[in-house]
């Protein structure tokens, strides 16, 4: 059962998505103008899936955490954990379509996208019977990437793979204290870092495309 938390705490987290939301809404809209004016067609699409994973992310996640309780509150909890799914395969895009090699790319797409499909159907139909295994898929999702490190590492800049991995460090470490459940100020701190991750990430996107 989720702790109940405290006007402080509540207070935090809401400053927290808020400016999770603009930064969203406001990077997003930056980043697709740079990349229709200096991406290839496939670097815009993949610019374009990213900036749909990042504000369904963020904005889902708004929409739950300061929802409250209500006969909706089941499906915003659904759509929420469904989004992160759609923001990690989201992600990968920029940085695997039209960066690595045929080969490499198709592969990789289709086991993320793969398996973020199947984990946001799950999530919307049946959250409940993977809610102990949520966040090892998330992780692992997340991390795939080392098995493609060294075509990467060949293809992309040293400042966006310090970015990445500064980025899942940061999401993997938000993971203690999502689990942290008796911590006062744990769900902000968790979208904290969170957000901080997203933010390296868009500027591995930002970098990646100049």
């Amino acid at each position: 059962m989720e702790r109940p938390y405290d006007t402080a705490e509540v207070g935090a987290d809401r400053i927290i998505h808020a400016i999770g939301v603009a930064f969203g809404l406001i990077g997003g809209a930056l980043l697709l103008t740079v990349a229709a004016e200096s991406a290839s067609p496939a670097g815009l699409v993949a610019t374009v899936l990213y900036v749909i994973g990042l504000i369904a992310m963020l904005v889902c996640s708004a929409v739950y955490n300061l929802s409250f309780a209500s006969p909706r509150r089941e499906l915003l909890r659904r759509m929420d954990h469904a989004a992160i799914f759609l923001m990690i395969a989201g992600t990968y895009s920029p940085f695997t379509l039209g960066r690595l090699d045929g080969a490499w790319s198709i592969w990789l797409a289709a086991v993320v996208w793969g398996g973020a499909i199947l984990g946001a159907v799950a999530k919307l139909t049946v959250p409940r019977r993977i809610d102990r295994y949520a966040v090892v898929l998330y992780l692992a999702l997340g991390w795939v990437v080392v098995l493609a490190l060294e075509p990467l590492l060949a293809s992309l800049h040293p400042a966006v793979i310090t970015l990445i991995v500064i980025g899942g460090l940061l999401y993997t470490a938000g993971v203690v204290f999502h689990l942290w459940r008796s911590l006062r100020f744990q769900n902000a701190i968790w979208h904290a870092l969170v957000l901080s991750a997203a933010v390296c990430h868009y500027a591995a996107v930002i970098v990646n495309l100049s």
